[in-house]
């Protein structure tokens, strides 16, 4: 019997968390972000109607939420967590004037939500990958700015999928502890 590598588990029901953060203080990344996938899931949506297809039969889709400040951004992590829909992904500037710096916005979102992937981006150098690393620990990236859409695209295909295969695994190992501690009990 051949297994299909996309066969999921039935041990654990498939996630498809698709919520990105961006948290950016310059209005023009925030209308980039925008239109990388707010414009695209309206045209998935049209194309699918034109097809008669089924809109999860291209799971390309995502929700975006925007934060032009850190503080802001942070209020929203804390939000989705409180409402058990966490952001399985956030992208982050370093400099965000006249609030918190990205690396303290980093180090509150971490503190809040221990899952979510972080891409740090900025246009300046005058900060070290270390920096972050000492505060995120992992699920952490780097993007170099001016921002490529099809860069954007790859790290948000990637990091989303990361976290929900995380989020399964996870449920899977729980499951067989659970059904482990079941059987040492008979």
């Amino acid at each position: 019997m051949r297994i299909d590598q996309h066969q999921h588990s039935t041990v654990a029901p498939q996630i498809h968390n698709r919520r990105i953060l961006v948290i950016d203080d310059d209005p023009a990344i925030l209308e980039l972000f925008s239109r990388t996938f707010v414009y695209k899931n309206q045209w998935i949506e049209e194309f699918s109607d034109l097809f008669d297809l089924e809109t999860g039969e291209f799971d390309l889709s995502f929700e975006l939420s925007t934060a032009s400040q850190g503080e802001e951004g942070v209020a929203l992590i804390q939000q989705a967590v409180d409402e058990s829909a966490p952001f399985a992904l956030v992208f982050l500037d370093v400099r965000l004037p006249p609030g918190i710096d990205g690396l303290e916005t980093a180090r509150k979102i971490r503190e809040i939500d221990s899952d979510v992937h972080i891409v740090i981006s900025s246009a300046y150098t005058d900060y070290q990958p270390s920096d972050f690393r000492v505060v995120v620990f992992s699920h952490l990236y780097f993007m170099r700015k001016p921002l490529v859409v099809a860069e954007i695209e790859h790290m948000a295909y990637n990091a989303s999928y990361s976290w929900n295969r995380n989020r399964q695994l996870q449920q899977e190992l729980d499951t067989n502890i659970a059904y482990q501690s079941w059987l040492s009990q008979l």
